[in-house]
């Protein structure tokens, strides 16, 4: 029972570490919004924005991972008390820590998939910038040629 209790308190810590963190996340993301509204040259923009989701993405799969590996161990502990029959079922705390911590866990694997969406539409309108921009290099390039010719005929006409 005192194993459970301090799992649940070293549960409780986690998960009130992640939440933290999450903040963090949320509090960084807006940061870099307000910072990418800021920004005039657009696949600058794009860049970071991709840069900062990637990080964002990686961020969330570590407390994913980390969410599950808890949720699993506290399954495990729960089982093994309850066969060496130390522990009655139902065990009302441990059901609700777990509950919690898989409703957390939820939420970031939600975050994580938003993420990645998002990440997927930036890339999108990152080569979709990437695209314009050649393609007004090359209109540019046309329009140099025209002039050059435009001047060496009005060169020849003033000779």
């Amino acid at each position: 029972m005192m194993v459970v209790g301090i799992c649940l308190l070293a549960s409780e810590r986690e998960l009130r570490k992640q939440r933290r963190q999450l903040e963090e996340l949320r509090r960084n993301h807006r940061i870099s919004e307000a910072r990418r509204v800021s920004e005039t040259h657009p696949s600058a923009e794009l860049m970071t924005r991709n840069k900062e989701l990637v990080e964002n993405i990686s961020a969330l799969s570590g407390k994913l991972e980390e969410s599950n590996r808890m949720v699993e161990e506290l399954k495990s502990e729960q089982r093994q008390l309850v066969n060496a029959g130390e522990l009655k079922p139902p065990l009302q705390a441990s059901q609700e820590t777990i509950k919690e911590l898989e409703a957390e866990q939820q939420h970031l694997l939600d975050q994580l998939q938003t993420s990645e969406s998002l990440l997927s539409k930036t890339a999108s309108q990152y080569k979709e910038v990437a695209d314009r921009d050649l393609q007004l290099e090359s209109e540019l390039a046309e329009s140099r040629q025209q002039m050059d010719k435009l001047m060496m005929k009005n060169n020849e006409l003033l000779r």
